[in-house]
Parts: structure tokens; sequence; C-alpha cells
């Protein structure tokens, strides 16, 4: 990634959010891996809805930290 505000340890989030989606939507072993990043991604971001629209995709893939996280949520 590319520095961003002049600190370089903050890299190009957009750029890294771009693959994670690209690989999310995609059929490959990971994929309910790089749709759980995501859901944190956009809970760490403030966005809910996004990150509620991950973490159902990736619990829906199968993925059983989604799918505790999920249970958690619904719980509360």
């Amino acid at each position: 990634g590319e520095e961003v505000e002049g600190n370089p340890l903050k890299k190009d989030i957009a750029t890294g959010r771009k693959w994670l989606e690209e690989a999310a939507r995609r059929e490959f072993e990971y994929r309910d891996d790089a749709m759980l990043l995501l859901a944190t991604h956009y809970y760490q971001e403030g966005d809910f809805d996004k990150g509620m629209y991950w973490l159902k995709k990736a619990a829906e893939s199968g993925n059983s930290e989604a799918i505790n996280r999920l249970t958690g949520i619904e719980i509360d």
C-alpha cells in the first residue's frame, strides 16, 4: 500500500478493501475468511450495515468464527 496522510504505518485501506471484496465474491478456498475480514474492517470503520452483511455472508459460507460472532450478536 501507499503512505496515507503522511503516516507510514497507515496503508492504502481502500485498495486493500477492494481486493478483499474481490476475493469475497470469487469461489476459492478462503472466500469465507475474506468475508470475515471485511466484516471486521467495516465494523472497525463504523459501517455496521456492511459489517453485518459480510458477517452473515461468512456465516452462510460456514465460517465457524462468523457463526459464533453472529450468534453472540443475535443473543444480545
